[in-house]
C-alpha cells in the first residue's frame, strides 16, 4: 500500500462544512480592531515550551527548548480528530528521514490532553501491521496540553486550519507557514539557503488579505454552502454541482471564485464521474503537475475508490496519468512509485510493475515494511505466469 494516503472524500466535505460554519458567529476572546497576524513571515521564532515528547526520532532528537542556531525546524500542529493530520504523517516520517542528517527537526504538536493522543498512538494504522506511534517514531510527536505553543505559534500567526507547519530557517526566523503536504519546495530551499523569505512574505500577505475577503464571502453564503453539502451526502452530488456553478457565475461572490472552483473539481471527481469527473480530474492534475504529493494524494484516492468499485476507464487512465506524472516530478519517491506500480499491476503490466517497486523499495526511506510485501506479491504473479 501507499504510505501516502490522502482522503478527498474528507477534504471536499471538509471545505463545504468549513464555508457553513463561517455563517455560524464566531465568539472570541482576544479579538482586536488589527486583523492583521502580528506572528507572520520573517518573525523571530518563540522558544517550545513542550509539555510531553512522545516520539523523538527515537532518542535522535533533543527535546528542543530554546531553538538553535544553524539548524532548520519544522513546528506541525495536529490533533487525533484531524483526518487532514493523521494524512499527514507518514509524509512528515519520510520528511525527517530524508533530511536527518541535515540539520532538520520536525516537532508536531497537539494540545490535546495526553490521555487522549497516548490512547490514540496505541491504535493499529488501518490496513498496516504497525501502530500509530511506530508511524510516527522517526520524528517528534509532542502533547502540549496547556496550548503554550499553540498560542505562540498558531494563534499569533493567524492561523485557523490544522495541520498548519511552520519553517523556521537557520537564523531563527519563520520562513513559511502552510499545509505540511505542501511544504516540500519550500524547506529545500531553506535547508540549502535559495529561499527568498521577502518574496513569501509579499505574497503570503497578499494570500492572507484574499483569505478574509473570501472569509467574508463566505459568511454570506454559508446557507447556500450548507444546502450543496446537503445535496451531496444525500447523494444528489449532480444538484450540489449546479448549485455551486450558481456562485461561481454570481460576480457578488468574486473573491470565493477560485476556493469554489477548487471544491467543484474535488466534487465532480469524487462524486460525479463521468465525462466530468474526468474534465475535473486533468484539470486538477495540470494545476499540480509540480507538486508529486498532491498528485499522489489524488492518485492514491482514487485507487483506492477503484478498488472498491473499479473506475470508468477514462477515469482509470486520467488517475494513471496523475499517477505517472507525480513520479516525473519525484522520481525518487517510494511512495509515489509505490502508487504507480498498483496502478500498473491493476492495468496488466506486471513486468514494469515490479520494476517500479523494485525503486520503490531502494527509496523507501524507512518505509520498507510497508512497500516491500507488494513487490513480493508482484514477483510471485510473475513466476506463477512464467510456469
Amino acid at each position: 500500500m501507499s504510505s501516502t494516503v490522502f482522503c478527498l472524500r474528507t477534504f471536499v466535505l471538509g471545505l463545504l462544512a468549513a464555508s457553513v460554519a463561517l455563517a455560524s458567529p464566531v465568539l472570541a476572546d482576544d479579538d482586536d480592531d488589527d486583523s492583521t497576524p502580528k506572528f507572520t513571515i520573517g518573525s523571530r521564532a518563540p522558544a517550545l515550551d513542550i509539555e510531553h515528547w512522545m516520539n523523538d526520532g527515537e532518542g535522535k532528537f533533543d527535546h528542543t527548548t530554546a531553538l538553535k542556531s544553524d539548524k532548520v525546524y519544522v513546528v506541525e500542529f495536529w490533533a487525533t480528530w484531524c483526518p487532514p493530520c493523521i494524512a499527514s504523517m507518514p509524509h512528515l516520517s519520510e520528511t525527517q528521514l530524508k533530511y536527518a542528517d541535515k540539520g532538520v527537526q520536525i516537532i508536531s504538536v497537539s494540545d490535546e490532553d495526553l490521555k487522549t493522543v497516548e490512547e490514540f498512538l496505541e491504535k493499529e494504522v488501518p490496513k498496516k501491521e504497525l501502530t500509530y506511534a511506530e508511524l510516527t517514531k522517526n520524528y517528534c510527536l509532542t502533547v502540549d496540553p496547556d496550548g503554550s505553543v499553540y498560542n505562540d505559534y498558531f494563534r499569533a500567526a493567524g492561523q485557523s486550519g490544522i495541520p498548519c507547519a511552520f519553517i523556521v530557517g537557520k537564523e531563527g526566523f519563520v520562513e513559511w507557514i502552510g499545509h505540511p503536504m505542501e511544504m516540500d519546495k519550500p524547506l529545500a530551499e531553506v535547508i540549502e539557503g535559495k529561499w527568498d523569505r521577502d518574496a513569501y512574505a509579499v505574497k503570503m500577505k497578499e494570500e492572507q488579505a484574499a483569505e478574509e475577503a473570501l472569509m467574508k464571502v463566505q459568511r454570506q453564503i454559508g446557507k447556500k454552502m450548507q444546502s450543496i453539502q446537503a445535496k451531496i451526502e444525500a447523494g444528489e452530488a449532480e444538484e450540489g454541482v449546479k448549485m455551486l456553478d450558481e456562485l461561481i457565475a454570481d460576480e457578488e461572490f468574486a473573491a470565493a471564485k477560485p476556493r469554489l472552483e477548487e471544491m467543484r473539481e474535488q466534487i465532480v471527481i469524487m462524486y460525479v464521474g463521468g465525462d466530468e469527473g474526468v474534465k475535473g480530474l486533468k484539470a486538477l492534475v495540470e494545476k499540480n503537475k509540480d507538486n508529486p504529493e498532491m498528485l499522489n494524494q489524488v492518485a492514491w484516492t482514487l485507487f483506492e475508490k477503484h478498488t472498491e468499485e473499479p473506475l470508468e476507464a477514462d477515469m482509470f487512465a486520467a488517475a494513471t496519468a496523475a499517477a505517472e506524472m507525480a513520479v516525473k516530478a519525484d522520481p525518487e519517491n517510494g511512495a509515489v512509485l509505490d502508487t504507480l506500480a498498483h496502478y500498473l499491476h491493476a492495468n496488466g503490466d506486471l513486468d514494469r510493475a515490479i520494476e517500479i517497486q523494485e525503486q520503490a523499495v531502494k527509496h523507501a526511506g524507512g518505509q520498507e515494511a510497508e512497500i516491500e510485501p507488494f513487490l513480493e506479491q508482484l514477483k510471485a504473479e510473475k513466476a506463477k505466469a512464467d510456469q
